[in-house]
């Protein structure tokens, strides 16, 4: 894979995690959160951010992710 596109991934990866970290478990309505982002991030890409946090894949990679990086 060329190096730009590894950077680009990583980029996005980034994002969505900064955006699962702030509005995931805020009190923020979908209103609220659009009106902050507006056009950063169009309606498919939140729907599937939203399904993706919910689905128990999810779940299972954050939880290894966790416990990959506890200090003991």
């Amino acid at each position: 894979m060329p190096w730009f596109l590894r950077d680009a991934a990583k980029k996005w990866k980034g994002f969505k995690s900064y955006l699962k970290k702030k509005y995931l478990d805020a009190k923020l309505t979908e209103q609220e959160i659009r009106k902050i982002y507006g056009e950063r991030l169009n309606d498919d890409d939140w729907k599937k951010l939203k399904e993706y946090w919910a689905s128990e894949e999810c779940e299972v990679s954050t939880t290894k992710y966790m416990n990959s990086t506890m200090v003991l």
